[in-house]
């Protein structure tokens, strides 16, 4: 994988607030994979510790009643992060480049049980938008994907729900995409009680340690619509 610098300017603004995050000793302990780090490698971490950041502060304020348009934009604005640099067309290259890295946070925060994170990459890499670009899939990608599809269980996340009760500890942050979902499903087939439930897991997260501020800029902006992220998808340098 190229070891280029793999987001833009505004990339950073939404996944890192344009600077690095300041790392406790403890994060430091907990993320060592290796003596040799590459810039890639502290890169990928500093935007999967944000991330985890972001996840826990979101569960907090799971009730809120624009969560929904959050975890959307965050889905459709990692879209065209992937599509674009800065809003200025590229090379299919760059956006393979991309691509490669976000499965790579995709991967990482499967490693460190930030579920919702996962959920939010596996859907911005496999939207229509990025489909359309046929872009080769390395087959730990692939297996990677497949595990998702399968453990969320769409479209209902039941398989989320259920694998979120065995849980124990406090270490593992959910997919709130899934249970978003769920319960949207569950009150509209008049399945109350079970969407009752699921809030109640949610709600130990309002009073665990967390911080409003954590949440990243990525979920704040107004969401794009299908159209929008084909017409970019089509736009594409592709030579």
């Amino acid at each position: 994988m190229s070891r280029h610098r793999t987001l833009s300017d505004e990339g950073r603004k939404l996944y890192l607030n344009a600077n690095a995050p300041v790392r406790s000793s403890g994060w430091l302990r907990k993320f060592v994979c290796g003596i040799f780090h590459t810039q890639y490698d502290d890169h990928l971490l500093d935007v999967v510790f944000r991330c985890m950041q972001s996840t826990q502060a979101l569960a907090a304020q799971f009730e809120h009643e624009s969560l929904p348009k959050k975890l959307q934009s965050a889905i459709t604005h990692t879209t065209r992060l992937i599509l674009t640099r800065d809003n200025k067309r590229v090379k299919k290259r760059h956006v393979l480049r991309s691509y490669r890295f976000f499965t790579d946070v995709m991967e990482y925060a499967y490693r460190y049980q930030d579920y919702q994170t996962v959920h939010l990459m596996y859907l911005a890499l496999n939207s229509s938008a990025i489909g359309a670009l046929n872009i080769p899939i390395r087959s730990k990608d692939a297996e990677l994907f497949e595990r998702a599809r399968l453990e969320f269980g769409p479209p209902t996340y039941s398989k989320h729900i259920e694998f979120w009760k065995t849980v124990r500890g406090h270490g593992a942050l959910p997919s709130l995409i899934a249970f978003d979902r769920f319960i949207a499903r569950r009150e509209f087939a008049g399945l109350h009680q079970h969407a009752e439930e699921a809030r109640e897991i949610m709600n130990i997260f309002k009073y665990l340690e967390h911080n409003a501020d954590d949440i990243l800029p990525l979920y704040t902006q107004i969401s794009l619509n299908d159209t929008q992220l084909i017409h970019l998808s089509r736009k594409l340098n592709i030579h």
